[in-house]
Parts: structure tokens; sequence; C-alpha cells
């Protein structure tokens, strides 16, 4: 996979297959619409293990035991990775879209019945998926400032393009760029001291609640 001109490689006269997007510890790797593609198949994967759980969900069971199944067992297939995310109103909107279809259907509750989605989260009183999204990510940030010495994943996070300009127009989303909405450029100061970092994280994830 590469991110410049297609050349073919081999390896013991074999050829090594080109690929656009491949998975690696356990996400999609890609060019192009990274996120948006890695959220397809988290949620494909969260139905996956939501209905191998069927017996559970469906089952006459109190509402707070098949909460705790979900949030053990469901919730961190549909998040894992969610710290490297940049997401837009388009994927949070497909999360609590998929979380509402599974909580309607934990509930037994159809579409017609026309019944909100604010009714049903206080019987099954989930986690909503993108607010525990964005805690994870505010978490991260915060672990990412705190390193010592030139560990790779704090270089590459503050890593920028030498001689590179943003093109003028709407840009892509930046990872860290809800992040410096509320703490401006030098986020990586603030979350030095954890007990404040920890004090914004609850206000920054409640925006999206």
């Amino acid at each position: 996979m590469t991110n410049g001109a297609e050349s073919n490689i081999t390896l013991n006269d074999e050829k090594i297959e080109w690929v656009t997007e491949a998975v690696y510890l356990g996400q999609t790797i890609s060019f192009k619409n990274r996120t948006t593609q890695e959220i397809n198949r988290r949620i494909s994967i969260g139905w996956k293990k939501y209905w191998s759980l069927k017996h559970i969900f469906k089952a006459p069971l109190n509402v707070s035991i098949k909460k705790w199944v979900f949030d053990a067992c469901v919730l961190p297939c549909l998040l894992y990775g969610a710290q490297t995310w940049s997401l837009t109103k388009k994927n949070e909107k497909r999360l609590r879209t998929t979380q509402r279809a599974m909580e309607r259907n934990m509930l037994g509750v159809k579409k017609k019945d026309r019944i909100q989605a604010t009714e049903i989260r206080k019987k099954t009183l989930l986690t909503d998926l993108v607010v525990a999204a964005k805690k994870l990510k505010w978490n991260w940030a915060g672990h990412i400032s705190r390193l010592e010495g030139d560990r790779w994943t704090k270089v590459c996070t503050e890593w920028y393009p030498a001689n590179r300009k943003r093109k003028k127009g709407r840009q892509f989303r930046r990872w860290r760029d809800e992040i410096t909405q509320v703490t401006g450029n030098n986020y990586a100061k603030i979350a030095r001291c954890r007990e404040d970092w920890n004090k914004m994280g609850e206000a920054f994830a409640q925006k999206w609640a």
C-alpha cells in the first residue's frame, strides 16, 4: 500500500499484492475516508456481536442486565480504536442510528410505534456511543501529551508536514481539531495536569450528549 505511484514489488519471485486499504491491529488503514470505512466496519462487527448474544437481548430479562451485557460486550466492538477517529456529523449520526436500532430491538419496539429515542434511552440507560467515543479520545490525547521522550506515538501525533499548507476551502477534519476547539493549540501543556484535564474531559464529552 502506498500514497505514491503504484509499483510492483516481488519477494522470492512472488509478486506482493497491491491494495488501497488493509486491516492492521484491528483497524482499517487507508489513505481515503479511513474513519468512515473503519466506522462501517465497526458497525458490522457490532451487529455480529449483538446477534450472537440475542438469547440475552431478546429474553424477558431485566433491562439492567441487558445494559450490562451491552456495555461489556457490544460497546467495545463498536468503539475499538475510537481514540484515533476524526468524527464528522455524518459518522456521529451513523453511530447513534445503529445504537438506537439495537435499543429498539432490545425492548421489542418497532419504528411504527413512534416512541421517541429519548424515552427509549430512559429505559435502557445505555452509554451513548458518541459521548463514549469522545471520552476515549480526550483521555488518549491527555495520555499522549504526558508521554516523555521521543515516543513514536507522540511524534506521529504532533508531526506537521514540512513546507506544506492546507488548501483553501473547506478542510478535512483533523484528529486534533475538536480538541483544540476547547483548549486552543496548547492542549499538550494543559494535559500535564491530570486532574484539570479530567475535569475538562467531562465537559468536552457532554457537548455531544
